[in-house]
């Protein structure tokens, strides 16, 4: 028998219990009996697991939070002594728990029963005495190999990565479709959840919203704050909601978009191909941006980002225009998830090969390049570039020369990246990015100008590479736009960007001439006692 200890809660959620029940069923389709023990009876939870055995080691808490009987060592010892009171006398083949609440302590002492132990995490900074562990998180293709070394047993198994993410079987039969038919935005926060979040950015979304777009609201078991979206349904039939659906899996699939907050979503979306955009509500939902970026997710924002409503639906209006971009980068990723993670799984524990198939990362998306030297190459900037951009321009050593010295919210910067008519390039280092340089058409009283750019990538980089991208910028645009007059401002203060420019045959506008009119008109806010006024190419006086 194996014997699975899960919880859920206002805190915890449903999580936990959702993978723990589609890893019971699995198992028991390869004929294996499974108990569930639970903390208490909760409500919320028990249509989750109607179909399976399940035990309560604390009835006499029916309904109340799991979070409240605490994660001391103490507590830890406690409820593991329970389990194994229940137990005692059965054939106990393994023990699996998948909970926060419990760590080590606890399965010290289950293993001290000489139980055998698998443990399920995804925050990688926990210790377990578990001799098998999983965890579906992806940190990169070298940290994620390493992901709990020193923090389990040498003789421990991990089973790391997407390929072992425990997903409804449906996952794994979804296979590639078209885009749904029907054009509707999907809302979800998982389980739980401050339901506000998303009904702000539903309310807003809602006024400018075409006829024929729909909205549908996940409203999850121990979600809260919901009776605005409930109000919101009734008044505006666009706004369909659903309600402690037992799966997400049909409503992923009749989805152009997904809004929410970022959890076992990731996976989920990743296996469908769906966009989205997300935000995270707990710890083990933050993700570096080039992990998510891996599994073809880009666009992910802070929570306080998320809460600015406005921008939020804003930010949606754009991206609905711009689907098929975003599902180019789904459909690119380099780690893609196939919806076989939970017989991954159930194979290990039952003792067999687990092992994925040996196939290479999916397609690294490599864009052509201009060589410039052995070392030095240049490229069109792609939808992949889009947070390291952000990223980069937001160092204090670009900020600190430019018009605009603030950092650039992500919220604001997605909606600028499908919008916006700039030729960006990245110069690169034997592979290793360098600097951004830009530039775009800017007409301006029946005369043709180019403004453009650079920045660069890290703190370390020279100005020397800043050289060479301005001259192969100023030489593509004179054979890609040979009529056009190149206009620009230079910080005062910045000496080396001035000098360059001189170098490069910039020279001073005439305060009286239409350059300078076109350059106010495009640099409104670079002040002429703080910034020179500079032209490159024919006149226009």
């Amino acid at each position: 028998m194996f014997v699975i200890r899960t919880a859920a809660g206002p805190d915890t959620g449903i999580g936990h219990v959702i993978r723990m029940s589609h890893l019971a069923r699995a198992l028991i389709g390869r004929g294996q009996s499974v108990l569930v023990l639970l903390t208490a009876p909760y409500p919320a939870v028990t249509g989750y697991l109607d179909d399976l055995d399940v035990e309560y080691l604390y009835p006499e808490r029916a309904g109340l939070p799991e979070e409240e009987l605490g994660d001391s060592p103490t507590a830890q010892r406690a409820d593991a002594r329970k389990c194994l009171e229940r137990l005692a006398g059965m054939a106990v083949d393994r023990v699996i728990v998948d909970s926060y609440r419990l760590g080590i302590h606890w399965e010290r002492e289950v293993a001290s029963a000489g139980l055998p132990l698998a443990a399920f995490d995804d925050l990688g900074n926990r210790r377990h005495a578990a001799e098998l562990i999983v965890d579906a998180r992806w940190a990169g293709q070298e940290a994620t190999p390493r992901r709990y070394e020193g923090l389990v047993p040498a003789h421990a198994r991990r089973l790391l990565g997407p390929a072992y993410a425990v997903l409804h079987p449906g996952y794994a039969e979804a296979g590639p479709e078209c885009p749904p038919a029907v054009r509707n935005i999907l809302f979800s926060l998982g389980g739980g959840g401050d339901l506000s979040l998303i009904s702000a950015v539903i309310d807003a979304l809602l006024v400018s919203l075409p006829e024929d777009w729909t909205v549908t609201a996940v409203i999850g078991p121990l979600a809260y704050h919901g009776d605005r979206l409930r109000e919101l349904s009734r008044t505006d039939r666009r706004l369909q909601l659903l309600e402690s659906p037992p799966q997400l899996l049909e409503a992923y699939r009749n989805a152009l978009l997904f809004v929410g907050a970022l959890g076992t979503s990731l996976y989920e979306l990743s296996a469908l191909k769906v966009p989205a955009l997300t935000f995270s509500l707990a710890a083990n939902q933050d993700n570096e941006t080039k992990d998510l970026e891996a599994l073809g997710h880009y666009l992910h924002l802070p929570r306080a980002e998320f809460e600015q409503a406005e921008r939020v639906a804003a930010l949606i209006r754009t991206l609905l225009d711009n689907l098929d971009r975003l599902r180019a980068l789904r459909h690119a990723a380099v780690v893609q998830v196939d919806g076989h993670g939970t017989e991954r799984v159930v194979r290990a524990l039952l003792g067999e090969p687990a092992e994925p198939p040996a196939a290479p990362l999916g397609n690294d998306n490599v864009v052509s390049e201009e060589r410039l030297s052995e070392q030095l190459a240049i490229r069109p900037v792609t939808d992949r570039d889009i947070n390291h951009y952000r990223e980069s321009r937001n160092l204090a050593k670009n900020r600190q020369n430019m018009t605009i010295t603030e950092a650039i919210p992500r919220v604001e910067h997605y909606r600028w990246w499908f919008k916006t008519t700039r030729e960006s390039f990245l110069l690169t280092d034997s592979g290793l990015p360098q600097l951004y340089i830009w530039h775009q058409k800017a007409p301006f009283d029946g005369h043709e100008y180019l403004i453009g750019g650079w920045f660069v990538c890290d703190e370390s980089v020279g100005f020397d590479r800043a050289a060479v991208a301005l001259e192969w910028q100023l030489q593509h645009t004179a054979q890609t736009h040979p009529d056009a007059t190149w206009i620009a401002v230079i910080n005062k203060e910045n000496r080396y960007v001035n000098l360059l420019n001189r170098y490069m045959g910039f020279t001073d506008v005439d305060p009286d001439s239409t350059e300078h009119a076109a350059i106010q008109h495009f640099f409104g806010k670079a002040d002429p006692e703080h910034f020179n006024y500079v032209k490159y190419g024919p006149s226009r006086d």
